[in-house]
């Protein structure tokens, strides 16, 4: 986490607080207003939300939106 490599991108994953649970809705108008957010993408089993941002802190504050 000390080294930020040129083009580098961080991903933090946001998944279900329930053990078995899976995604009915998303909506991430709200991640595209946080700065360096770059994507969100839902995982093929429909479990968690992948979050892609420029650095840490983008992808830990859309995490938590």
């Amino acid at each position: 986490m000390d080294v930020h490599l040129d083009g580098q991108i961080v991903a933090a994953m946001t998944r279900s607080l329930r053990f078995g649970g899976t995604l009915v809705s998303f909506d991430d108008s709200a991640a595209q207003e946080v700065p360096g957010f770059i994507r969100a993408a839902v995982l093929p089993t429909q479990t968690a939300v992948v979050m892609y941002a420029h650095d840490t802190w983008a992808a830990f504050q859309v995490s938590a939106i």
